[in-house]
């Protein structure tokens, strides 16, 4: 059993991460919300820390505490998550016969049913309300950029960094600094 302190520990290693993963099992809420692929997520990492302390009892004789910080329980647990992912989004694709980005409306009703979440959604528009208070000037420009212009973005979803140079009057090599530096301020390390 996880104390409150061990809980929030988790939730500040591994919360974007599982953020990150939810939206990438569906990629859309016809199939599965966001919410209910995090929670997924929170249950396959506690069954993750049981599995763990089972298997290396030995070496960790004290449980989770022993093994927190280690690389080995870090690389674990992010393979885990990862095999979650990957295994909830096959059966997803199996249950509503996705191809290519597309779900069926054929006998799915509930895909009429879902709410659709655009940048122009209400909890959207307060993250980019928001973004100033945790981003540098120049790097939220760059979020609202690529939320507003598509065209920034290629079709395999890379940011088209030469385009977005010109757009910011920066380098290319500076364009790429800066987005590397806005990753690592969005998510969790990989």
């Amino acid at each position: 059993m996880l104390t409150e302190l061990q809980y929030n520990e988790l939730d500040e290693r591994y919360g974007k991460l599982l953020y990150k993963i939810a939206h990438w099992i569906s990629g859309d809420l016809a199939t599965a919300t966001i919410e209910d692929n995090v929670q997924e997520l929170w249950l396959a990492l506690f069954e993750t820390i049981n599995t763990f302390t089972r298997l290396n009892a030995d070496a960790y004789p004290e449980g989770y505490e022993d093994f927190k910080d280690t690389t080995h329980w870090n690389k674990y647990v992010k393979t885990a998550l990862w095999n979650n992912k990957n295994s909830r989004g096959k059966k997803i694709t199996q249950k509503f016969s996705i191809t290519k980005d597309t779900v069926s409306t054929w006998n799915n009703e509930e895909v009429f049913e879902k709410e659709t979440a655009t940048h122009e959604s209400v909890e959207f528009s307060m993250l980019l309300e928001d973004l100033p208070n945790f981003l540098q000037e120049k790097e939220a420009l760059v979020v609202r950029m690529l939320v507003e212009d598509p065209n920034i973005i290629r079709e395999s979803g890379e940011v088209n960094k030469s385009a977005l140079a010109r757009e910011l009057g920066m380098t290319w090599a500076e364009t790429n600094q800066l987005l590397e530096t806005l990753g690592a301020k969005l998510q969790n390390e990989l």
